[in-house]
C-alpha cells in the first residue's frame, strides 16, 4: 500500500492545504478584529435594548468648538503624586495617550508658597542648612517651600504652618517633609511640569502667585517656561483672589469695602503685568472673578454677599485696568441629596445624584441653590458684557469631608458630570460665539478623590484596585475626558440635537446626546445613557437628509457599567465598591445598524456618513433600506443650507403682555419653503410656535398662559432641497 504520509506528492498537497487553512483563519481573525462588535451583534438581548430617533441640525453662525475646552489642572501634583517611585515617566504616558491642549500651572492651596530659585528672595531669607540643600542653578528643590514663608503665617495665627514641614510622618520615611521628600528631589518641580508638556504637546495657563512671589520671580518663571519652548496660551492674574485666604478679602460692609478691594487687587495686578508683558507682548492676561452665591435669591439679599458686590465692581473695574478676561472656578454641590447621603443607602444617594445630573443643563432659574450652568453661564455673560470667561477650576466639590458630593467620585455618575459640563461649555458657545474659550477639570493628579489620576491604593487594605500603570489609576473622570477628545482636536461644530426614545417605559431625561460636525460631514454624538438599557440608533437625519444606517462606518469609545455608581477602583461610597467598568476604546463598526451603545455609560461616537440620496416621493425608512421603487427625475443635488437671523424679540425682552411678535430673516440660494419658530426652558427649544411659508416671515406668540420662568426663542429654516439651519437664540423672561 502506497505511504500517503510520506508521498512527495502528497506532501505538495498537505503544504496547499495549510496555506489555504491558514490564509483562511487570517482573514476570519482580521475580520473579526475589525468587525469584532459586529460580531457580538447576536449576543445583545433584544429585550434590553431601546432603539432611538436622532434629528441634528446646523446651528447659524456657530464656530468650530474651542480646543482650550479640553485642559487640565496640575495643582498639587508633585506635593500628591510625587512620592512614587517612577511617577514622572508614568504620568507622562497617561499625559501622552489625553493630550490635553494645555495644562494649568500648580496653583491653590499650598501651592502658594511655591518658589522657583533664591533668585528674588531676600537675604537671609533661607537657613543655612536650606542653602546647602539647594540643586543647581540655586534652584529650590521640588516645591520650593521654605521655612520662612510659614513662620510668617504662624505669625499671622495660622497655627499647624510649620508642622506641615518640619514635623516627621509616615509617609516620608518618619522624616519630615523636607528631609524626606522635597530636599530628595534632583530639581524644581517646574521642570517636571516642562517634561509633562511636552509629552502631552500641551500648552500652558501660567497662574501668578501673588502671595508669596514678586513681580521679578514670576518673570523669571516665564522666561524659563518659554526658553524651554512652552507656548503660554495666558497668565491668571492670582488663584481666587476674592477668597478668605487672600488679603483682598474683607469682613466689612461688602457694598463699602468690596470696590476697595477689587482696586487693591487690580492695582496689584498691573504691576506683574507690566513687568511680564514688557518682556512678553501679546500675552493675555485674566482677573479673578468670584464663585456667584446662590445667584437665584433675591437683589436684596445679593446686596449682602461679597463675593457679588466683588463680581459687581470688578465687571467695571477691569475696564479701567484695561482686562478682557475673567477667570470662574465651578464646583457642584449636589446639595439636594443631604438626606440621602445621611441614610448610607447606595442606591438612593445615586438616584438623587441622576436629578441634579439631570438638572445641570436645566436653562430655567430655579430655587436658591439649584445648580443650572447655563444659568450661571448667561448670569456672567450678562454682568461681564464683552468679557470672556476662563473657566479654569470645575470638577464635582472635592471636600472629602462633605458627606454629599464627595460621595459621587470615580463613579460612572462622575463621568456623566464631566461629559455634560464639556458638552454644555460646547453649547453656550456656539450661542454665544465662544466666549469660554479655556476650561479645565480639577484635578489631574492628586490625593483628592475627585481627580482624573490617583496612586493606587495597598490591596493591604482591603480593596482591589484595578491595574493600570506604574502606582497610580486612572479613574472614571480621566477615560469620560478622553471620550470627547476627538472632537476637540478635529474642528467638529456643535450641532442642535434632538432624539426620541421608540421604546416606552424610559426616561429621556435619562439620556443626553449632543451632536457636531466637520466640515467634510462627518459627525460626532457625545451619548449619556444613564438607563438600563442599551440604545439603538433606528433613524439619524442632518440637516433634513437621512444618514444611511447601512453604510456609514462608526468608531465607538466608551466607559460603562452595571450601574450609575460602577467605578475604577476604591471610591468615597466604598472602600471596594464591587463593581468595575468597561473601558471600550475605538471599536470600529463596518455599519451603525451593528452599533449599540451601552446602558450605563458616556459614549462618544465617530460617524463616516454616507447620506441616503432622497427619493421625495418615499418615505426616509425606505430610503434608508433601499426598498423605494417609485420612478421619478431626481432634481440637481442641492447641499446649500439656508441663512437665517432672528429678529424679533430682543434678547432678554420681558414677556409683560399676552402677545409677542416673532420674527426672523431668512434667504437661499434656491428658495425657502417655510420658516419654524420654537421656545423651550433648554436648548433644545422643542415647542413649535408658528410657522411661515412666505417673507417677511413673522407670527404673533401667545404668551398669556405661560408659566413664570426665562425661556429661549429661536428660528429654523428650511429651503426648497429639504436643506435647515437654526438661527441664533435670544433670551425672554415671563414675569
Amino acid at each position: 500500500m502506497k505511504n500517503f504520509l510520506k508521498d512527495p506528492e502528497y506532501n505538495s498537497i498537505k503544504s496547499i492545504f495549510l496555506v489555504v487553512f491558514v490564509i483562511g483563519v487570517g482573514y476570519f481573525i482580521g475580520q473579526f478584529a475589525i468587525n469584532r462588535s459586529n460580531y457580538l451583534k447576536a449576543l445583545v438581548n433584544p429585550e434590553d435594548v431601546a432603539t432611538i430617533s436622532i434629528n441634528l441640525n446646523s446651528i447659524g453662525g456657530a464656530d468650530s468648538v474651542e480646543p482650550g475646552i479640553y485642559g487640565i489642572h496640575m495643582a498639587k501634583l508633585l506635593d500628591e503624586a510625587g512620592v512614587a517611585d517612577g511617577w514622572l515617566s508614568t504620568i507622562e504616558d497617561f499625559t501622552s495617550d489625553l493630550e490635553p491642549h494645555y495644562a494649568r500651572f500648580f496653583a491653590g492651596g499650598e501651592v502658594s508658597y511655591y518658589h522657583f530659585k533664591t533668585t528674588y528672595l531676600e537675604t537671609g531669607r533661607l537657613s543655612a542648612a536650606e542653602m546647602a540643600s539647594l540643586a543647581p542653578g540655586n534652584e529650590i528643590r521640588g516645591n520650593g517651600f521654605i521655612i520662612a514663608d510659614r513662620e510668617d503665617e504662624e505669625a499671622n495665627g495660622n497655627t499647624g504652618e510649620l508642622d506641615q514641614l518640619l514635623a516627621t510622618k509616615p509617609r516620608y520615611g518618619n522624616l519630615s517633609y523636607l528631609e524626606g521628600f522635597q530636599n530628595t528631589k534632583s530639581r524644581n518641580f517646574i521642570r517636571d511640569y516642562v517634561d509633562i508638556l511636552d509629552a502631552g504637546n500641551s500648552k500652558s495657563m501660567f497662574v501668578l502667585n501673588l502671595r508669596y512671589s514678586t513681580p521679578q520671580a514670576e518673570l523669571e518663571k516665564i522666561d524659563f517656561l518659554i526658553e524651554e519652548g512652552v507656548e503660554i496660551i495666558g497668565i491668571e492674574c492670582g488663584n481666587e483672589a476674592y477668597a478668605k485666604t487672600h488679603p483682598w478679602y474683607n469682613t466689612g460692609n461688602p457694598t463699602i469695602n468690596a470696590p476697595l478691594s477689587v482696586e487693591e487687587y487690580l492695582d496689584t495686578c498691573d504691576t506683574y503685568r507690566d513687568l511680564i508683558l514688557a518682556s512678553h507682548p501679546g500675552i493675555p492676561f485674566a482677573v479673578s472673578a468670584a464663585p456667584k452665591k446662590n445667584f437665584e435669591e433675591g437683589a436684596e439679599w445679593e446686596a449682602s454677599d461679597f463675593n457679588t458686590e466683588w463680581n459687581i465692581s470688578l465687571a467695571t473695574k477691569m475696564n479701567e485696568h484695561g482686562y478682557d478676561n475673567y477667570t470662574v472656578h465651578f464646583y457642584a454641590p449636589f446639595n439636594s441629596c443631604e438626606d440621602e447621603v445621611a441614610t448610607g443607602d447606595r442606591d438612593s444617594i445615586f438616584t438623587c445624584g441622576l436629578e441634579e445630573i439631570r438638572d445641570l443643563r436645566n436653562t430655567v432659574e430655579g430655587p436658591n441653590g439649584t445648580v443650572r450652568l447655563p444659568v450661571i453661564f448667561s448670569w456672567y455673560k450678562e454682568n461681564f458684557p464683552g468679557k470672556d470667561m476662563w473657566f479654569t477650576e470645575w470638577n464635582i466639590n472635592q471636600d472629602p469631608l462633605n458627606g454629599t458630593d464627595a460621595k459621587y467620585a470615580n463613579s460612572i455618575l462622575h463621568a456623566a458630570f464631566v461629559t455634560n459640563v464639556m458638552n454644555i461649555i460646547n453649547m453656550q458657545n456656539a450661542y454665544n460665539g465662544n466666549f469660554i474659550p479655556f476650561a479645565n477639570l480639577h484635578t489631574y493628579v492628586t490625593d483628592g478623590g475627585n481627580a482624573m489620576i490617583n496612586l493606587h491604593v495597598s490591596k493591604g487594605v482591603g480593596n482591589s484596585e484595578p491595574e493600570d500603570t506604574g502606582e497610580f489609576v486612572r479613574r472614571t473622570p480621566y477615560f469620560a475626558y478622553i471620550s470627547m477628545k476627538e472632537i476637540f482636536q478635529d474642528d467638529y461644530k456643535p450641532l442642535e440635537t434632538t432624539f426620541t426614545i421608540n421604546t416606552p417605559g424610559l426616561d429621556p431625561n435619562d439620556v443626553t446626546i449632543y451632536g457636531y460636525k466637520k466640515d467634510n460631514g462627518d459627525i460626532a454624538l457625545a451619548f449619556t445613557n444613564l438607563t438600563s438599557k442599551t440604545l439603538h440608533i433606528d433613524e439619524l437625519t442632518i440637516d433634513g437628509d437621512a444618514v444611511d444606517l447601512n453604510s456609514s462606518s462608526a468608531n465607538l469609545y466608551s466607559i460603562d457599567g452595571d450601574a450609575n455608581y460602577a467605578s475604577r477602583g476604591k471610591t468615597e461610597f466604598a472602600v471596594n465598591p464591587g463593581h468595575e467598568v468597561t473601558i471600550r476604546e475605538n471599536d470600529f463598526y463596518s455599519s451603525i445598524t451593528n452599533l449599540y451603545i451601552p446602558s450605563f455609560g458616556i459614549s462618544t461616537v465617530t460617524i463616516n456618513t454616507d447620506i441616503v440620496e432622497d427619493n421625495p416621493g418615499c418615505t426616509i425608512l425606505e430610503n434608508i433600506t433601499g426598498n423605494c421603487d417609485e420612478d421619478i427625475n431626481e432634481p440637481e443635488n442641492d447641499t446649500e443650507a439656508p441663512t437665517i437671523e432672528l429678529a424679533g424679540p430682543a434678547d432678554k425682552f420681558i414677556l409683560n403682555g399676552a402677545t409677542t411678535v416673532v420674527a426672523a430673516s431668512a434667504a437661499d440660494n434656491i428658495g425657502i419653503q417655510k420658516v419654524e419658530f420654537y421656545y423651550g426652558s433648554t436648548a433644545d427649544m422643542k415647542n413649535l410656535i408658528a410657522t411661515d411659508d412666505t417673507a417677511p416671515y413673522k407670527s404673533t406668540w401667545n404668551t398669556a398662559q405661560l408659566p413664570v420662568g426665562t425661556y429661549r426663542v429661536g428660528a429654523k429654516a428650511y429651503d426648497t432641497s429639504g436643506n435647515t439651519t437654526f438661527s441664533n437664540y435670544v433670551t425672554v423672561k415671563k414675569q
